[in-house]
């Protein structure tokens, strides 16, 4: 099981597209992949679990992923939320 936490910089949180773009990164993966946030507990593999999770800028979360395929998946995701801020680009 590998657990790693995350600031979230997308300028707008985690919105409808932000959630698609995380289901994409995981949905071939073997392994169980859940993002938390405070006490609250989803499968990522949800896109409206994910919403319901309200992630604001500057909210830090904590994904979960367990499983055959872990490295790979928290390496897709960690790409994904720290270097591409899951896909939102700034309105300069």
């Amino acid at each position: 099981m590998i657990r790693k936490k995350f600031v979230i910089n997308a300028k707008y949180g985690v919105h409808l597209r932000p959630a698609v773009r995380i289901y994409e990164a995981i949905k071939d993966s073997r392994s169980k992949v859940e993002i938390k946030k405070d006490d609250n507990v989803v499968d990522a593999r949800s896109t409206l679990g994910i919403i319901t999770l309200n992630i604001l800028p500057g909210d830090t979360i904590e994904i979960i992923v367990n499983g055959p395929d872990e490295q790979e998946v928290i390496e897709r995701l960690t790409n994904l939320i720290e270097y591409q801020r899951l896909g939102e680009e700034d309105d300069n």
